[in-house]
């Protein structure tokens, strides 16, 4: 059981590092607006409801 301790703390910080983007980009971004990063790169934030 030691050995899936690296394992669960890498899990538990790639959930914490979603969900921080994911309050990042309710706070930030607004609704089907595009932001350009680069000029074939952009953000856009939209909702999906259905399976991703």
């Amino acid at each position: 059981m030691k050995s899936w301790s690296p394992y669960a703390l890498l899990v538990i910080i790639a959930i914490a590092l979603d969900q921080w983007i994911k309050q990042l980009v309710e706070n930030g971004l607004a609704f089907q607006e595009k932001v350009d990063l680069l000029p074939f790169l952009a953000l856009f934030r939209t909702y999906n409801t259905g399976i991703a």
